[in-house]
């Protein structure tokens, strides 16, 4: 989701819309947060299915978590239209020094995200991946 929202969305939003048009586009943009966060229950109800541990979690944090999960994914899409408001401006076959720049930024939070610096997060990952109770393809299927 990383790669997916920090960088092909503002790319895809800058080509559909380039220049002056992006605005016209600003609007719809936002209206999909709202759809997303209307997502997020279903989406913790899926989840739940791969690792029973999160329903419990869940319960425990209260309304705190679904804050937490919106407030980063509207940040990250307020990442994606700034990415979106650079590249329009930009003919197209001159974007690329930007979006590599971009692609870069990306690729080091990926690994951020991936390998987290503390010990603790680390250990939280891991134990996160020992409490999945699925295959790849069965995780998928479900989030299908």
């Amino acid at each position: 989701m990383n790669a997916h929202i920090n960088l092909d969305l503002g790319l895809s939003a800058a080509l559909a819309c380039p220049g002056s048009e992006l605005a016209s586009l600003h609007n719809d943009f936002n209206k999909i947060n709202e759809i997303l966060a209307s997502l997020v229950n279903d989406v913790k109800s899926e989840l739940t299915q791969i690792w029973p541990l999160l329903g419990p979690l869940d319960r425990m944090a209260g309304i705190t978590d679904d804050v937490m999960i919106n407030f980063s994914m509207r940040k990250a899409r307020d990442y994606a239209w700034r990415t979106a408001e650079k590249l329009a401006p930009i003919a197209a076959d001159l974007q690329e020094p930007e979006i590599a720049k971009i692609d870069q930024w990306v690729g080091n939070f990926g690994q951020v995200v991936y390998k987290p610096p503390l010990r603790t997060a680390r250990l939280m990952l891991f134990l996160i991946r020992l409490g999945e109770r699925k295959s790849v393809p069965e995780m998928i299927d479900i989030l299908m």
